[in-house]
């Protein structure tokens, strides 16, 4: 079958309404449309809606995905950083064949570096900075939506880790917990990540 289609953005429809956007597609000969689902940034003009003519973007935000459930259920990350831990991620599951590949582009787990018998673990330098943030941000948001993550930020500080650590090591385990769900296209599970953490018997 032969097809004819149009890229749109989400505005659109939002303010042309689907209706009036796939009477436009089938009166110009057209049998599909591709939703654009995901902007970095952005200025976008358009003389022909009837509604808003000028659309500005937020960075990172992502409209249209199927894995936007998985990132919405993560409890805390709310509008704004379940749509930029989607973009961490992204599409392709076999770029982080583990969770240590995005723990280590974000930068919440230390190196380990050994010379003969010495060893020390350093704080991670080299990373994608923007990541780390990101990762940061949603454990701080994650501590009042989540028991586990309470439990898991107070034990951090129990054992002398400062607040910023603390947290740190809080982003590091949840990106091992994103992963999973990500590679297993499951949404998160507070009760049921619970009964796994008793069983394994770690917070």
């Amino acid at each position: 079958m032969n097809t004819a289609g149009l890229w749109m953005h989400a505005w659109d429809v939002w303010s042309d309404g689907l209706e009036t956007v796939l009477g436009f597609a089938g009166d110009s000969g057209l049998n599909c449309v591709y939703p654009a689902s995901a902007y970095h940034a952005g200025w976008f003009i358009h003389p022909h809606s009837t509604g808003r003519r000028v659309w500005q973007t937020e960075d990172g935000v992502v409209y249209f995905h199927p894995d936007q459930a998985i990132f919405a259920s993560l409890p805390g990350a709310g509008e704004l950083l379940a749509p930029k831990l989607l973009v961490m991620f992204g599409d392709h599951r076999e770029r982080f064949a583990s969770p240590a590949a995005i723990q280590a582009l974000a930068g919440t787990c230390p190196v380990t570096r050994q010379s003969g018998t010495q060893k020390r673990v350093q704080f991670r330098h080299a990373c994608n900075h923007e990541y780390r943030h990101t990762a940061q941000l949603f454990a701080v948001a994650s501590v009042p939506h989540s028991t586990w993550a309470a439990t898991y930020f107070s034990l951090a500080q129990a054992r002398g880790l400062t607040e910023s650590q603390a947290y740190r090591c809080l982003a590091n385990r949840w990106l091992a917990v994103i992963w999973t769900l990500w590679q297993r296209n499951e949404t998160y599970d507070e009760a049921y990540h619970l009964q796994q953490v008793r069983r394994h018997r770690r917070v």
